[in-house]
């Protein structure tokens, strides 16, 4: 199949991550109805929800890299209700806290020792 409705979904999820992701909003968008999108997700080894978790991991690499952001705006940003709950997610995915990761991040070189750069990291 030449498009993959994940790339369309992709971009949807990142434009409503702040009002909140809504499978159904999305669905409706692409004029299919949430199973037939589910499926045609599942076709490509990938769900909704881990679409989601992906491009939001995307997202608050590049926001938690931006220093002047606080933790709570990029919470928000994100659709997070809370900094706890963005944080044990952005730990998750990264292995390091998000205030961790900035610092590794603009640690001038040689301070971090080599091996502390967090994945995804520059």
């Amino acid at each position: 199949k030449g498009n993959k409705v994940s790339v369309a979904v992709d971009a949807h999820i990142a434009e409503a991550l702040e009002s909140g992701v809504d499978v159904d909003a999305i669905a409706e968008r692409l004029h299919l109805s949430r199973r037939t999108l589910q499926r045609r997700l599942e076709e490509e080894g990938l769900s909704f929800q881990g679409l989601v978790d992906q491009v939001r991991a995307e997202r608050a690499r590049a926001l938690v890299g931006e220093q002047d952001l606080k933790l709570a705006d990029v919470a928000w940003r994100l659709g997070f209700s809370d900094v706890s709950s963005f944080s044990r997610s952005f730990r998750r995915w990264t292995g390091v806290s998000p205030g961790r990761y900035r610092l590794l991040k603009h640690a001038p070189p040689g301070l971090t020792g080599g091996g502390d750069v967090p994945p995804g990291a520059p």
